[in-house]
């Protein structure tokens, strides 16, 4: 791992991870980066950590090329970490401006302490723009930095995403945002589904229903269904159940997307219902297929409105 301060050259074109948050003015007050820098390497991290501190220690000299370094480091980052132990003597009022700044980038990950002061406006434009709750321990915040970054690697956003393509309008407008994922009981849809897509950074942000999760399968109701912006069914197995609410969705005109296991044959009778069949060799393939059939319906919508 290696640890790159401000004062210092940005090291570009690397997996890396910002530590983006309050910065200590006084001397005398220790950076809560050491610790985060000490979490990363304990578990493993092999990327660049970017610091916006002077490696000395010492209070920063020159404002601008502070602030253009930060600038040319958040733009390489693979990921940017927002942690926000927000004191009276810590503000962080630069971090006011790079977190709404980078937010709609997609690849800004947020947490504070449940100590920390003036933090309502953070957790509020966190949750209704990102779709996200924010993380309260500074390990498990990094954790998820770690894995984003080892799955984003240099394949990073560098740009602002466009207001069509932010979550918030997912929200307010017609869009792709409450996912059914409807499976035969039969396979072992809580190791090989469930854990998947729970774990993935970037299905966190939608509304996506998994029936068995939460024992909640039985009260859903004939109207739960017309609430369903895309269903996608998991057909490797065979379930009369899954035939049942593969026809309501039918009925109510909502997108339909089959996904099967290489090696299974999906039954006949689907294709009365839908013409769009996935196969998937391995778990991350059938996250990959999940996602592109997300973005070709989310993409129908776009050019809709």
């Amino acid at each position: 791992m290696i640890i790159n301060y401000s004062d210092q050259e940005v090291i570009k074109n690397q997996k890396s991870i910002f530590l983006a948050g309050p910065t200590p003015r006084d001397e005398n007050i220790k950076s809560w980066r050491n610790e985060a820098c000490q979490i990363l390497k304990d578990k493993g991290f092999d990327g660049v950590v970017y610091v916006p501190e002077y490696s000395t220690g010492l209070p920063k000299k020159d404002y601008t090329d502070q602030a253009q370094w930060e600038r040319d480091a958040m733009s390489y980052a693979s990921v940017i970490v927002v942690w926000l132990p927000r004191t009276s003597d810590m503000l962080a009022l630069t971090t006011n401006g790079e977190f709404g700044y980078w937010i709609h980038t997609g690849k800004l990950i947020y947490g504070r302490p449940d100590w920390a002061i003036k933090i309502k406006y953070y957790d509020w434009l966190y949750e209704t723009d990102e779709n996200l709750k924010p993380y309260h321990s500074l390990e498990d915040l990094l954790i998820n930095a770690i894995k984003v970054a080892n799955h984003v690697g240099i394949n990073k956003h560098t740009e602002i995403l466009p207001i069509e393509k932010r979550v918030i309008m997912r929200k307010n407008h017609n869009s792709i945002n409450k996912i059914y994922v409807a499976h035969s009981k039969k396979i072992p849809y809580q190791e090989e589904l469930y854990k998947p897509i729970r774990q993935d950074f970037e299905l966190k942000k939608y509304d996506i229903i998994l029936p068995h999760e939460n024992d909640t399968y039985e009260n859903y109701t004939r109207n739960f269904y017309r609430d369903i912006d895309l269903m996608i069914a998991e057909v490797s197995d065979k379930a009369t159940g899954l035939g049942i609410e593969l026809g309501f969705a039918y009925d109510d005109d909502t997108p339909i997307y089959c996904i099967y296991k290489k090696g299974t044959i999906p039954n006949n009778s689907l294709k009365s219902v839908t013409g769009n069949f996935y196969e998937y060799n391995t778990t991350d393939d059938m996250i990959y297929k999940i996602k592109k059939i997300i973005n070709t319906e989310e993409q129908k919508v776009y050019k809709k409105n």
